[in-house]
């Protein structure tokens, strides 16, 4: 949970706190608009091996597609990643690395839409509820699939690195809340996400 200019910002981690625990996310909210009084707990050595070797896995995936001679535009130290994903999904990649969605950074880089349709591209904003807010995500890969969308004969689908052995359920809450989102630029939601597990065994699931 962050705050931009003026506005609640809210992740698929977020959500997924929340359904484990609603206190999770008051206190999250707490912090966020009293910092200093409450105090976090530390990161536990553990914590910090297990990042470790995600980061290790999701690199030696990234590794393996450029083997196979993957086309693939890396946008992680891009400046401004939002534009850079619709950008690099209007170009046609093949495989985009560490794209970024944000709802309410759509309408800038593509137009926005006044038709009276387009409601239903607006799953997590709603500025008449009197509670300004956005969504942002970041899937560690894209990748083009055929598929008529409004970015041509093609769209993407959402891939994410996991070291667990078996897939669970709050990675597919991660994976729908990135095809939603993806929806909003392509027009179409991806028919599947996919997950490539620790031990490099890929599920995929349809949405």
């Amino acid at each position: 949970m962050q705050r931009s200019a003026g506005k609640l910002v809210f992740s698929p981690s977020d959500l997924i706190k929340f359904m484990e625990s609603e206190y999770i996310t008051w206190m999250d909210r707490f912090d966020l608009e009293h910092p200093g009084i409450a105090e976090r707990d530390p990161e536990s050595e553990t914590d910090k091996i297990l990042q470790a070797r995600g980061i290790a896995h999701e690199a030696e995936h990234l590794a393996q597609l450029r083997a196979a001679g993957r086309e693939i535009i890396d946008i992680s130290d891009s400046d401004d990643r939002f534009a850079a994903t619709i950008l690099s999904m209007q170009s046609g990649a093949d495989i985009i690395y560490q794209g970024a969605f944000r709802d309410d950074a759509i309408d800038d880089a593509r137009g926005s839409s006044d038709e009276p349709g387009d409601a239903w591209r607006r799953p997590y904003t709603n500025p008449s509820d009197g509670f300004p807010h956005t969504f942002l995500g970041y899937a560690d890969f894209l990748q083009r699939v055929p598929g008529a969308s409004a970015l041509g004969d093609y769209h993407y689908e959402p891939w994410d690195t996991k070291l667990a052995l078996n897939e669970k359920p709050h990675f597919l809450i991660q994976l729908s809340c990135y095809a939603d989102l993806l929806a909003l630029i392509q027009g179409v939601t991806p028919k599947r996400v996919h997950i490539v597990l620790g031990d490099k065994r890929v599920r995929s699931f349809r949405t």
